[in-house]
């Protein structure tokens, strides 16, 4: 049992000695089983393989900027056709609520407030702009890098009148003749109708009448506020809209809306693939 016990002890101390070796060799003058030379030429080696495939990948991305612009994607393939939106923003573009409660509609009215606001701060002194014309006709330059701003037609708040917030800070839903701004999505590049010739915007319900309506500015998109250049170039865009008041809705009804785009290059999605697409559905409520 002394000589199993002592030749277990010299086992691990074989394999210590062994592994401080391995370690470091004094004799040979190797670590990790490499001398100082060969660990010079391993790590030399990567380091001047990974500096090239580097510079490979900083080579590939360059040459692939150089093909796309700041200004606007290469391709729009999936969004040629904008979409249409109302605000208020609502969930499940619902606007349902009591003329009695102003808690039921000052969410509505605070959506809308918060939208417009953005419309605030546009210059007083407007170029001048002249109507049925796109921007890229009033002098604006065109092209796939732009060099400058193009000509901006300001869209100003006070053009949706009785609908713009100055003037009735509830926007027509205390007297139960609500307000819904309808804009089209920015899509750079895109122009809504053609030259003299705006895209419309009609709302119907589906069978009910919706009573008189009156749009504010009109029930256009004047083609000199399109198009859109992008962000960077178009920072200080503001699209326009265009306001729907709903002067005597049918009372305590759940009126189906639906407010169609048309005009030349229009599209409007029907088969309900994207509702969106040229209209937008929303239902409106207004009860007593």
């Amino acid at each position: 049992m002394a000589n199993d016990r002592k030749t277990r002890g010299d086992r691990a101390r074989e394999s210590l000695a062994s592994w401080r070796a391995f370690l470091w060799n004094p004799r040979t003058r190797e670590f990790l089983g490499r001398t100082g030379t060969s660990w010079a030429l391993i790590i030399g080696y990567y380091v001047i393989f990974y500096l090239v495939l580097a510079a490979m990948f900083a080579f590939t991305m360059w040459v692939m900027l150089q093909t796309i612009s700041d200004e606007r994607p290469k391709y729009q393939d999936r969004v040629q056709n904008p979409g249409v939106m109302i605000r208020p923003r609502t969930e499940n573009l619902d606007v349902t609520f009591n003329i009695s409660q102003s808690d039921s509609y000052s969410k509505f009215t605070q959506s809308i407030d918060s939208f417009l606001k953005t419309y605030d701060n546009q210059s007083v002194e407007w170029p001048r702009c002249t109507p049925g014309f796109f921007r890229d006709e009033q002098g604006s330059p065109v092209g796939h890098l732009l060099t400058a701003v193009p000509t901006r037609c300001y869209f100003n708040r006070s053009l949706l009148a009785n609908c713009s917030g100055l003037s009735d800070l509830s926007y027509g839903y205390a007297s139960g003749q609500p307000c819904v701004l309808v804009k089209i999505n920015r899509v750079i590049g895109y122009k809504p109708g053609d030259t003299n010739i705006s895209a419309s915007v009609n709302c119907t319900a589906k069978d009910t009448d919706l009573g008189p309506l009156k749009f504010y500015p009109e029930n256009k998109f004047d083609p000199m506020y399109f198009p859109y250049y992008g962000k960077k170039t178009d920072g200080a865009y503001r699209q326009p809209v265009v306001a729907v008041q709903f002067l005597s809705p049918p009372r305590n009804t759940d009126l189906q809306v639906v407010c169609r785009l048309s005009g030349p290059n229009v599209v409007v999605d029907e088969n309900n693939r994207d509702k969106f697409i040229g209209r937008v559905e929303f239902h409106l409520q207004v009860s007593n």
